[in-house]
């Protein structure tokens, strides 16, 4: 049996970091006990974990550890609509609650370094918080923290190391940048933001996508993975509020129990990164503004043409369902994983 990691054919990696990794698969195992190996934090332990409620607040100032599953530029127009931060603004204008955020883009590892902390991205119709660059991430009023995963990284749990750096995992990365947040910014809620899983192993887009096995996947073991590093992370560090936003889970369920189902996957998706369409990042903001403000939309909002007609004529039952969904997804004592 090969000991290969099983790596998603669309995670950047090179031809020449598979013939290391094939070259040195027969010693992982040593490597893996080597006394002289670092010992790595894996939030394990019988502590049971315990949701610390989020005050609910309306005036909302994030900063956004993101990648392009919370901001796609590099897509054809329109752009602006590809981009949560863009939705979240719309909602919060729609609704009179105060909206500001900058973020940047990276994959874990890129966010573990306190220093390259800046604001990179400028929205046509986001206020920023960060908009004097002199000053550091700490002098910046932020009240709320959110973080993405890599999309492609569930085929192991998180407190397992990296598949090129046996010293780091990605739940031992995240502790790393949250202790940053938090010496910055003592008590700050950090929520986890769960972007849609890597589709390049469910068939040939468009043709040939399984997405029965793909949103199967995302309401089980995908979320399965969410849940359990979420608990690490909260044994790990039990004085520190962390919650979950479940963004691809929520989305699966829309897109097969309501009418939203019947809208083709281009309608959903650009490509099998999976980057999405207008109304893909409409329904993720949506789960974001409900989870962060704690209240859903009112029913009288009105989506632009840019969102599909099966979202605009079934808003209010879809809304409905996330909330409800939302409020489910709790701790084993009952205590909620989101609010």
């Amino acid at each position: 049996m090969s000991l290969l990691p099983k790596i998603p054919l669309h995670s950047p990696l090179t031809l020449a970091v598979l013939l290391v990794l094939s070259g040195q698969s027969c010693q992982s195992e040593e490597r893996e006990t080597d006394e002289n190996s670092p010992e790595l934090e894996t939030g394990a332990g019988s502590e049971q974990t315990s949701g610390r409620a989020v005050p609910q607040r309306d005036d909302l100032k994030l900063y956004i550890f993101g990648n392009s599953l919370v901001v796609h530029e590099y897509t054809e127009e329109p752009s602006e609509e590809k981009k949560v931060p863009h939705w979240l603004s719309l909602f919060a204008n729609a609704t009179s609650v105060g909206f500001a955020a900058d973020g940047r883009y990276g994959f874990m590892r890129d966010f573990a370094d306190a220093s390259e902390w800046e604001p990179q991205w400028e929205f046509a119709s986001v206020s920023r918080v960060w908009t004097d660059e002199s000053l550091p991430f700490s002098a910046i009023p932020f009240n709320r923290i959110i973080y993405t995963p890599t999309n492609f990284i569930q085929w192991q749990g998180a407190e397992q190391p990296y598949y090129d750096d046996n010293s780091i995992s990605p739940l031992s990365t995240t502790l790393s940048t949250l202790d940053q947040i938090e010496a910055a910014h003592p008590g700050i809620p950090f929520y986890i933001y769960q972007g849609w899983k890597d589709m390049a192993e469910y068939g040939d887009f468009p043709e040939t996508i399984d997405l029965n096995l793909y949103y199967l996947d995302a309401k089980e073991d995908y979320h399965s993975w969410f849940l359990d590093y979420q608990d690490r992370l909260m044994r790990a560090r039990p004085k520190s509020t962390i919650k979950l936003i479940p963004v691809a889970f929520i989305l699966s369920k829309i897109l097969t129990t309501t009418a939203a189902s019947s809208m083709t996957i281009l309608d959903v998706y650009e490509d099998d990164a999976p980057h999405g369409q207008p109304s893909l990042y409409f329904l993720a903001s949506l789960i974001v503004y409900t989870s962060l403000y704690q209240k859903g939309l009112p029913s009288s909002y009105p989506p632009p043409d840019t969102v599909h007609s099966l979202i605009r004529g079934n808003l209010n039952a879809i809304s409905e369902l996330i909330q409800a969904e939302l409020e489910a997804i709790n701790h084993a004592d009952g205590t909620s994983r989101v609010y």
